[in-house]
């Protein structure tokens, strides 16, 4: 086989290759994946958005993720994660149904054939929302309200 001739097939190769997060830099926002007994160098992550509205949501070791090369450079790829494996089952089977889990058991969900919205949170966290100087703090000691004016009807 030429040489010209197996450039092309690693190029080939190496466009798309499924492997799992080997580690992540949070401070770079990159990672490493592992794809058999090779492991790359720190790539960029894909995110929901990254312009000027931006999301963070950091892939976690062990998560099955897809390396992406143009033109078959590993120096130019980036990582798509977010496969569901045995390690990593999705957190729902409903299709009306948007949710996202964390790690300590908090859990966000939208039911859109019930128009139902659902933020539960363990007993030892809170929910804060704030505008300006005003604030509702809710946790399992009580609910706070805050603000320069309060009125309840």
């Amino acid at each position: 086989m030429s040489y010209e001739t197996a450039e092309f097939d690693r190029r080939m190769a190496s466009l798309m290759q499924a492997g799992t997060i080997e580690a992540v830099d949070h401070a770079s926002a990159r990672c490493r994946v592992r794809v058999d007994d090779w492991v790359s160098a720190w790539m960029p992550w894909a995110s929901l958005g990254a312009g000027q509205v931006r999301h963070w949501r950091p892939p976690s070791v062990g998560e099955q993720a897809l390396l992406m090369c143009p033109s078959g450079e590993a120096a130019a790829g980036f990582v798509l994660p977010g496969f569901y494996t045995d390690a990593h089952p999705s957190n729902d089977n409903q299709a009306n149904i948007t949710a996202q889990n964390w790690p300590d058991g908090a859990r966000e969900e939208y039911d859109h054939q019930a128009s139902q919205y659902l933020l539960d949170i363990p007993a030892s966290g809170k929910i804060v929302i704030r505008c300006g100087p005003s604030s509702i703090e809710l946790s399992a000691a009580g609910v706070k309200i805050s603000g320069p004016r309060i009125d309840l009807n």
